[in-house]
């Protein structure tokens, strides 16, 4: 059974062997809140995927798997993403060969925030706190990608939180194919979540006040 890294409470790793499934339960770095998961692998000759699931007496679901490989890669594969308050466990499943994988949980206190300016390639995950609303403009350049804002309400899809007067028909997210450069219009704090193909596809955010054009 995977275990939490000694003196590393919300970091989990373990290696499969052959054709496995392991579901474990995790805990939350901050109760009530989301986390920020980074979940990394490498597989010698098959794929290994990681899937976080809902397992209570009253639901069971199975969610998107955060990250899968398939040991062709040059080398260790890693996703960011965030995982909403209903997750319970994490399911490994290894389909032959031999892998090592680790699964990190972040929560959104210790998460680095968008203060001005940031670039960088791959997934990220931000905090962004200004009370009022603001706006992002994205520049990514990636085979498919995406920009979406998680409500600091941490209800995730079930967030009724009501927006600011006027901004009521603004998107909540961003997709887009190639280079690109968006706006997203950021209503009150809460989390930045960047999603790209690859590790090496280049991103930029850029926070500005809201209605400006600088």
């Amino acid at each position: 059974m995977p275990q939490a890294r000694r003196g590393e409470r919300f970091h989990y790793s373990g290696v499969t062997e052959g054709k496995t499934v392991d579901e474990f339960p995790i805990e939350w770095p901050e109760p009530g809140a989301v986390a920020m998961a980074i979940a990394t692998a490498r597989s010698s000759d098959e794929r290994l995927s990681i899937t976080p699931m809902t397992r209570t007496r009253s639901r069971i679901r199975t969610h998107d798997s955060i990250l899968d490989t398939w040991g062709f890669e040059d080398g260790p594969t890693r996703r960011r993403t965030v995982l909403g308050t209903d997750i319970t466990h994490l399911k490994v499943e290894g389909l032959g060969g031999r892998a090592e994988w680790s699964v990190q949980l972040v929560g959104p206190a210790d998460l680095e925030e968008l203060v001005d300016e940031r670039e960088g390639t791959g997934d990220v995950v931000l905090a962004v706190r200004p009370e009022a609303p603001v706006e992002v403009v994205v520049h990514a350049n990636s085979d498919g990608w995406g920009l979406r804002f998680v409500c600091g309400c941490w209800a995730g899809d079930e967030c009724a939180c009501e927006r600011p007067k006027g901004l009521e028909w603004f998107p909540d997210s961003i997709y887009e194919t190639g280079e690109a450069m968006a706006t997203l219009v950021i209503p009150r704090p809460g989390l930045l979540v960047c999603d790209l193909q690859q590790p090496t596809d280049p991103w930029r955010l850029r926070l500005r006040p809201l209605g400006s054009e600088d």
